[in-house]
């Protein structure tokens, strides 16, 4: 595979506490450096009906192009999961299984937080020196 050439398997993952103009340009940022798909996973606990309303209106542009994941009390606990107070940030692990049950197909998936960013190099050579590397499946 040319390390260049993404692979239709993986998906970007931006965990987030709000749908916001910012936050859909970096997820659009990094779907272009990474050429993978993204998907917004956002804490419905924080984020509210004014966020759901947000996304709807943006639903012609942006937001439309890119899966919205609300990570909800009654998402996680429709799976079984235990909800804390505060699970939302406390089980970052609970944003991959809901993504693993919109997105079956993927076999990886990275998860970046909103205020990530890549400094001293290029994000698309980090993303493509990965996309070869399929023997690591765990990078923290």
């Amino acid at each position: 595979m040319d390390h260049h050439t993404a692979t239709a398997s993986t998906r970007l993952l931006i965990r987030s506490s709000e749908v916001s103009g910012a936050v859909l340009a970096f997820a659009a940022e990094l779907e272009a450096a990474s050429r993978h798909p993204t998907a917004l996973i956002v804490d419905a606990r924080a984020a509210g009906q004014a966020a759901e309303e947000a996304a709807a209106q943006a639903g012609g542009g942006a937001a439309r192009a890119r899966d919205i994941i609300w990570l909800s009390r009654s998402a996680c606990t429709d799976l079984g999961l235990h909800c804390p107070d505060d699970f939302a940030w406390k089980c970052g692990d609970y944003g991959y299984y809901l993504a693993r049950r919109r997105f079956p197909q993927a076999e990886r998936f990275w998860m970046l937080e909103t205020d990530v960013r890549f400094y001293g190099g290029d994000a698309a050579e980090f993303f493509a020196f990965f996309d070869v590397m399929q023997h690591i499946d765990f990078l923290a």
